[in-house]
Formats: structure tokens, sequence, C-alpha cells
């Protein structure tokens, strides 16, 4: 994650998808599952490294142009429990050792969860409740329903990260709408066409 502004990126951009070795799927759903973990890791850094800054500094670190500094992350929203979506949220709650909130249109899923500790929990609660919130959606239509959900309950300092397939133009109109009012915004997408 970078903390100048720059769109942060999950790895290198692939025009069929995210990069397999001879072993294939098995490599590719690896780095789905553990990526979450990193990205939670890599912005916990970013954030303590936030709260150390000198009291004076005049280079305040940033995602995507909001000056708010980033939370300290206690609690984490994953939004999305789908093939990709269920398994990263499971494992982040186990190796990270952070309170994790899930939604999803699905109750299957959320029951699975919660026999690992997982907390159920709607679109509002986990706008304000999670400091960081993961999304991995299908589209862009469902991108901008979720966004259209949470935004209203959004206060500055939290950070949504959205690693769903969705069209560069929608991250990057939803990443300014959100850090006009403090919200830090990462467009880290598990796989996307060249157009990124």
């Amino acid at each position: 994650i970078h903390s100048s502004g720059r769109r942060a990126r999950s790895g290198p951009r692939q025009a069929d998808g995210p990069v397999t070795n001879g072993r294939g799927g098995a490599i590719a759903a690896s780095w789905f599952m553990a990526f979450p973990l990193l990205l939670s890791r890599q912005l916990a850094t970013a954030s303590a490294n936030f709260d150390r800054r000198a009291p004076d500094s005049h280079s305040a670190p940033h995602l995507n142009g909001s000056e708010t500094d980033m939370r300290e992350i206690k609690t984490v929203g994953f939004i999305g429990l789908g093939v990709m979506g269920e398994p990263m949220c499971a494992n982040l709650k186990r190796k990270s050792g952070l309170h994790v909130l899930a939604h999803d249109t699905r109750n299957e899923p959320i029951q699975r969860l919660a026999e690992q500790g997982i907390e159920g929990a709607s679109l509002q609660d986990i706008a304000r409740r999670a400091d960081v919130i993961l999304l991995s959606l299908p589209d862009g239509k469902a991108v901008e329903a979720v966004i259209a959900g949470l935004e209203p309950h959004l206060s500055a300092g939290q950070c949504v990260v959205d690693m769903s397939t969705a069209p560069v133009k929608l991250a990057r109109e939803v990443g300014a709408r959100l850090a006009a009012k403090g919200i830090h915004f990462a467009d880290a997408p598990v796989a996307r066409t060249r157009e990124a």
C-alpha cells in the first residue's frame, strides 16, 4: 500500500487474470486467501507509522488524496463471501487475531464463518464499527450498491479496500468521493484487464 496517494496494487495486472505457475489454480487460490491478511498488515503498519509522525511534520501520509490519518486497526469488515471471499475472510480471522465483521446477501456463509468467531453484521453496522472494510464483490454494480449502503455511515479515518473486479472508472470515482470526506480508499483488485 502506498501512502503517497497512489492507488494500491495487489500485484502485476494481467490480461487474463491472476498469475499462476504450473500448479495453476492452487497457486491462485493460495494468493487470494493470503491477500487480505497481507493487506491488513500493511495498512496496520501504515497506521502505526502515521501515529508516530512528528507533530510538526508538514507531509502527512495519505491514501488516495485524503489528509486524514488512518485509524488504528482493531476491527475489520469483510463484505462479499463468495467462492473467494469466504475463505479469504476465514483466513484473515485465523491469522490476524483481529475482530472481523462479515456481510453477504446469503445466510449460509455467515453461519459457517460464525463457527470461526466471525460476527455477521449489516452494512450499516460494518460502516460504523470497522476501521478497515474489505470488499470482495463480483462486479461494478455490486460495488456501487454496497458503497451506497456504507457511505452515509462512514467517518473520517476509516479505510475502504476494494478487491473486486470492478471498472477502473468506478474505482476512481468512489475513491475521489470518499477522499473528500477524509475516508481512505485502496483499489486493490485480485484480477483485472490491462485497462488498469
